[in-house]
């Protein structure tokens, strides 16, 4: 049992490097229909490496007593170099086992508090089931959402939001020794510095909560409860319900499962989003095995050219849009990278060929010379792991860049630390809302020269508030 614990651990360690308790317990409590069986594969080859081992072990075990039954049942068993090698069986099969045991209680307590120091579990059990509410709300005391009948657009803009999986600038920083050369165009780009990862903001699921309504993915004691249908933050504002009621027609566009970590929840019952997703172009004859990329479904390389399709259908409706495009071909143990642009042997591939394909639309929105709309280019999240070509990284920071937008970024924002929450308002502003001090929810656009939230509180701070208990948030499920 210790050993199988300890193997258990070492698959998250290799597989969630990055990721908390909130993760995982999220992971466990939603549906995982689609999941790419890579992931499955790998919790796998954990499990048949103990169960090798075990063999061995038991094997060595029966061997010494078969050994020892012999010499004992036989009938020179009372001759004295019997009797001694039988003493020495017998003692040997005794400091085995104790030996056994030893080891496996080393890496019992080596996993646990490998396990509890990664996870801060302990913290995690007592913050989300035993701590009383704290008496300053701090979620409820920094929340801002106006009416929407108050937001108020001079010019609607369109917006295409690109969402690519674990996608961060650190891999093409020149300061990183096996860094990846740039293909996508960031000269007529805006972006800030210090984009980063942090708790109830470090997964997909997560991100895209932050991106929706400004507020982390805090859920309450029973995660289930998000799994029933139309309950995602059901009383939150998101700004997807802003653009909605101002008549934007909004789609999602992603080649794996919809349904997925409640992506299909979230999207469908905040902005009335039209979703078309891996079964979506599996009913309409678009051959998987033709178009296929990691085990989540559908390519990247599909998809983007698919979205810029849709893109152009969007414009010859004359009404203000929304498309959100959702990669996924740089998701973790190893993601995925077709034939023709594996250059490396390893995890940068998978990063250059995302790169080239984004850089690819890049271009092409940039030649339709589309004055009407923006174009935002962002990481969810930080790559699940520690790659080895960014070692030597000093610090990491996520992917952004935005196109064609008519706002500018403060210089002194460029060098602020930002969170997922940020984006909320910075997406409202792009599309032309105007936002008092530019804040939604606990973020602050990124065109506001307003403090963020979690440069003005440093990361410790702004993680405690981002996971203790609010009866505020608690009144938005």
């Amino acid at each position: 049992m210790q050993f199988f614990f300890y193997v258990f651990l070492s698959c998250l360690r290799h597989t969630l490097q990055n990721v908390d308790m909130y993760a995982i317990l999220w992971a466990l409590n939603q549906n995982n229909t689609g999941v790419d069986l890579n992931i499955v594969i790998l919790f796998g080859k954990y499990i048949v490496f103990a169960l090798f081992y075990i063999f061995i072990l038991n094997l060595l075990v029966f061997k010494t007593n078969l050994i020892f039954k012999l010499f004992h049942g036989n009938s020179l068993r009372f001759h004295p170099a019997i009797i001694s090698i039988s003493i020495k069986l017998k003692r040997f099969t005794g400091l085995f086992w104790l030996l056994f045991f030893t080891i496996s209680v080393y890496f019992f307590v080596a996993g646990f508090i490998n396990f509890v120091n990664k996870t801060d579990i302990f913290n995690f059990i007592e913050k989300k089931y035993f701590a009383e509410y704290p008496k300053y709300d701090f979620i409820k005391d920094n929340y801002e959402v106006p009416p929407v009948e108050e937001i108020v657009f001079n010019k609607k803009s369109n917006l295409i939001i690109i969402l690519s999986e674990s996608l961060e600038e650190t891999f093409f920083d020149k300061s990183v020794k096996k860094h990846i050369e740039h293909k996508i165009p960031l000269e007529k780009s805006q972006s800030v510095n210090n984009f980063k990862s942090y708790t109830n903001l470090n997964f997909t699921i997560a991100a895209l909560t932050g991106w929706h309504f400004g507020l982390p993915l805090n859920f309450p004691k029973d995660p289930n409860y998000f799994r029933v249908k139309g309950h995602f933050l059901t009383k939150a504002q998101s700004i997807f319900d802003v653009l909605n009621a101002k008549g934007y027609s909004q789609h999602l566009i992603l080649g794996s499962d919809k349904e997925f970590s409640g992506k299909d929840v979230l999207f469908e019952s905040h902005g009335n989003f039209k979703i078309k997703d891996k079964k979506f172009f599996e009913e309409n004859a678009f051959d998987l095995d033709l178009y296929k990329g990691s085990g989540w479904g559908y390519s990247d390389r599909f998809i983007l050219e698919y979205g810029f399709k849709e893109y152009k259908k969007l414009k010859e409706n004359n009404q203000p849009f929304v498309l959100f495009i959702e990669m996924v071909d740089g998701h973790f143990p190893d993601g995925w990278c077709p034939p023709d642009m594996i250059k490396y042997n390893d995890l940068r591939d998978v990063f250059s060929y995302v790169d080239y394909e984004l850089s690819k639309f890049v271009k092409k929105f940039q030649n339709e010379n589309d004055e009407d709309t923006v174009l935002f280019v962002l990481g969810d999240h930080f790559f699940m792991g520690n790659p080895d070509f960014i070692k030597d990284a000093k610090e990491r920071n996520i992917f952004n860049a935005i196109y064609n937008v008519k706002k500018s970024i403060p210089k002194e924002k460029r060098i602020q630390e930002i969170s997922a929450l940020d984006i909320a308002p910075t997406l409202l502003e792009a599309a032309g809302a105007e936002l008092d001090d530019g804040k939604f929810g606990l973020g602050v656009s990124l065109f506001s020269k307003e403090e963020s939230l979690v440069n003005k509180l440093g990361r410790d701070k702004f993680d405690q508030y981002m996971t203790e208990r609010s009866r505020f948030y608690e009144s938005l499920l």
